[in-house]
């Protein structure tokens, strides 16, 4: 049996926690009622066939098992449950185990439980004879929350692990070879008057060292970071449609069956859904992969933005990422030209999400037997009438690239519209410094037998365009104004791209100082 990874591991030491945590009791009774033995049986029953129904979804022939038999006790407005020994098996027989897991439930108003759940200090790996492959322990952990047994959801969760430590059997004891200081998951929704929900979620991860013995790569990462929030999004329309997800299959060979099932009912639900607006950010700190003592990767940070807001109809959207401190030993691009710091930020706006997904699940239900559509161009040629219906319009707010030698900083604009050449107009403005320290590099990467000549002549090209100024410091700056007006015409600093083509050359403007707003002379009258 092949050795079960370290990832896998963790993978399914959280399977378990939220299998025991996410609870679904839909026919509990309300909280001001006193529990009694009839009530916390049938509590307790619907909670083993959620478990069953969560685990068999989790993954193809895994089964839940447990060392005995699961008890449910009332007490006053609660009950209190123990699930001894529960174990998740695959089909040869491998599989995860833990020592006994409780749980306390409080029904509160109609379909609103609030639980918490106490977890053992570890849980163990074995393979399919039953022999011990590795275990997961902590120290410390914590569950609660608030479950909605109406949409199936935590709307409400707090959990936590500490000092959480990944071991193997070895010769004469345990071999220690990854550990996280902690793992930590908030969310705290709330549902408006309306049916909608809002509120914030993070999930934070620190200091986690992984090295799997055997192997020369160990990975660490000072810290893992993920937050956002909803506001006004309609959850139960999403429980909706990830159980018509969940129902999607591909067909057996032979058979006309839609692989996307009933999509028409899928895009009624969509078509209605409120999506509200959202925002999620992804931080990573110092993360190092290499040898012991020897990065071949680094990255001093990472960071990942992404936003919506569907109530600014047809919808605005923003995605954000910057980097820094990149490094990487065996790269395929010459240290010139590697970009240790980036950033790049997007702005999508007037973009009909709704419309075009909606339509696309009406679409899917003429799939033809093989899966496909039956006119391959049907979506494009409705697509793109909404697109330049509604003049959406893509902005590149920041484009930055450092490397040791140049550094690259670009923005523009592009937006559909009807009666044009290409069905969209757009501008942009591009600075490039050291672009004849990269020529330079090129000539040598050439001259040398390397294949550079096409990169060079890329670069001669850009620098015959680009209008060159003195930047602040001191050094060149190439600057070039693109342009794409609506008769589909091409222009870099005013020469139409056609005319280059057609000379083959261009002219080397002349140099001139570049203005700066600190010391730029007022205009003379």
């Amino acid at each position: 049996m092949p050795r079960i990874s370290p990832c896998r591991s963790a993978t399914f030491c959280a399977l378990a926690f939220v299998i025991v945590g996410s609870m679904a009791f839909p026919s509990a009774p309300r909280a001001e009622t006193a529990q009694d033995p009839a009530s916390a049986k049938a509590l307790l029953g619907d909670v083993l066939e959620y478990i069953t129904e969560l685990v068999a979804s989790s993954g193809e022939g895994l089964t839940p098992e447990m060392g005995g038999e699961a008890s449910a006790q009332p007490i006053g407005n609660r009950v209190e449950m123990i699930f001894p020994d529960p174990s998740i098996l695959d089909q040869d027989g491998s599989g995860f185990h833990m020592e006994n897991v409780t749980a306390t439930v409080t029904p509160q108003e109609k379909h609103t439980f609030q639980f918490s759940v106490g977890l053992p200090n570890s849980v163990t790996v074995s393979d399919a004879e039953g022999k011990p492959k590795g275990a997961v322990s902590w120290s410390e952990s914590a569950m609660r929350g608030i479950w909605r047994a109406d949409i199936e959801t935590a709307t409400a969760f707090h959990g936590a692990l500490k000092n959480v430590r990944i071991t193997e059997p070895s010769e004469g004891g345990t071999l220690e070879f990854g550990r996280i200081d902690s793992i930590v998951l908030d969310q705290e929704l709330k549902q408006s008057a309306n049916g909608w929900w809002s509120g914030p979620y993070t999930f934070d991860v620190s200091n986690i060292e992984i090295a799997p013995p055997g192997e020369d790569e160990q990975i660490s990462l000072e810290a893992v970071s993920l937050s956002g929030s909803f506001q006004d999004f309609d959850l139960a329309a999403w429980q909706a449609l990830s159980e018509w997800g969940s129902s999607i299959s591909i067909p057996e060979e032979g058979t006309e069956a839609n692989p996307f099932g009933d999509s028409l009912a899928a895009a009624r639900i969509f078509e209605a859904m409120n999506l509200g607006a959202g925002n999620m950010a992804l931080k990573v700190s110092n993360l190092r992969f290499g040898p012991p003592g020897i990065d071949d990767f680094s990255m001093g940070g990472l960071r990942l933005t992404m936003s919506y807001d569907n109530n600014a109809r047809p919808g605005a959207y923003n995605l954000g990422v910057e980097w820094a401190d990149l490094e990487q030993i065996d790269s395929d691009l010459p240290p010139a030209f590697f970009t240790h710091t980036g950033s790049l930020k997007l702005h999508l706006e007037q973009f009909p999400i709704r419309q075009i997904l909606t339509l696309v699940l009406r679409e899917s239900d003429n799939l033809d037997p093989s899966g496909s559509f039956e006119n391959p161009d049907a979506i494009q040629l409705m697509v793109m009438p909404l697109i330049n219906a509604n003049q959406t319009a893509l902005r590149l707010e920041e484009l930055v690239l450092r490397s040791t030698t140049a550094a690259l900083a670009a923005s523009g604009n592009i937006s559909a519209r009807n009666n044009t050449a290409l069905g969209f107009i757009g501008e942009a403005h591009l600075e490039i410094t050291g672009l004849d320290k990269l020529i330079v590099v090129a000539a040598r990467q050439a001259e040398s037998g390397e294949d550079a000549p096409n990169l060079l002549a890329f670069l001669t090209l850009a620098k015959g365009l680009g209008k060159p100024e003195v930047g602040a410091d001191g050094e060149i700056v190439y600057i070039f104004d693109i342009l794409l007006p609506a008769d589909g015409t091409i222009q870099i600093n005013e020469i139409p791209l056609n005319l280059l083509r057609d000379s083959g050359t261009t002219a080397l403007p002349e140099l001139r100082p570049r203005a700066s707003s600190a010391n730029a002379e007022a205009p003379r009258s």
